[in-house]
């Protein structure tokens, strides 16, 4: 025979009324989350998918470019904005495309390349891209359009190439004394770039016991682009 449990029953009747209330919305609650957690899953999936379609068509990319294959370069470009514009690849791609059209004197696609990774970058992708976009409209005597991409703010390991196509575009439009303020400009952050590697240089070389690092350290005075800075700096003549 059983025995009746009054404080049993109780504890089940106070469960099955709080499941007549909430039941349903625990439920809800729990499929709500197992979809997060399948779509997290699935854009997972898909993120990684788009990255190896993405790189799979940039690789092909860089090899046209390799070749000189514009039209190649220019549809495969394309192809990565259209259907993978959320990937880096992408943005490399434009840059590449950008530079080739712009060595072949094709300035409104380059100029479209690059603004669309200037809308679409971050970092020190977002500060190449404007450097390059105000090259092209260097060579396309844009002056007051490319002295004010430059305006932009950019990081500061383009101080130096910022300021020397500054100076370049300054010097096109004849301003002989704002350009040589540029190209000092660009020394100095240059120097001060290599001053900070100088002094990691030594450190390092200290540590290891390591006298090649400092030999490099001692050479990096030498850089090619300060010695080009310093002639474009006398083609301007005398200081006024």
């Amino acid at each position: 025979m059983a025995i009746y449990d009054h404080s049993e029953q109780e504890q089940l009747d106070a469960i099955k009324s709080w499941w007549h209330h909430y039941g349903n919305r625990v439920l809800n609650t729990l499929l709500f989350l197992s979809l997060l957690v399948l779509l997290g899953l699935g854009w997972n999936w898909y993120q990684r998918k788009q990255a190896t379609e993405a790189a799979d068509i940039f690789t092909v990319l860089q090899l046209a470019a390799s070749k000189g294959d514009q039209h190649q370069v220019k549809k495969l470009a394309g192809n990565l904005i259209t259907k993978f514009g959320g990937t880096t690849q992408a943005q490399l791609g434009a840059m590449i495309a950008a530079r080739l059209m712009h060595a072949d004197q094709d300035m409104k696609t380059a100029k479209a390349q690059l603004t669309w990774v200037i809308d679409n970058a971050e970092g020190e992708l977002l500060d190449s891209a404007r450097l390059n976009y105000a090259a092209v409209l260097l060579d396309d005597k844009a002056y007051a359009e490319a002295l004010k991409v430059l305006s932009q703010a950019h990081g500061d390991a383009y101080n130096a190439s910022f300021a020397q196509l500054r100076g370049d575009i300054l010097a096109a439009e004849g301003k002989p004394e704002e350009a040589r303020a540029a190209y000092e400009a660009a020394i100095a952050a240059m120097d001060a770039s290599r001053d900070a590697i100088e002094a990691q240089w030594a450190s390092e070389a200290e540590k290891a016991n390591d006298t090649s690092l400092s030999n490099a350290a001692d050479n990096a005075s030498e850089n090619p682009a300060r010695q080009l800075l310093r002639r474009k700096l006398n083609a301007l003549g005398p200081a006024g």
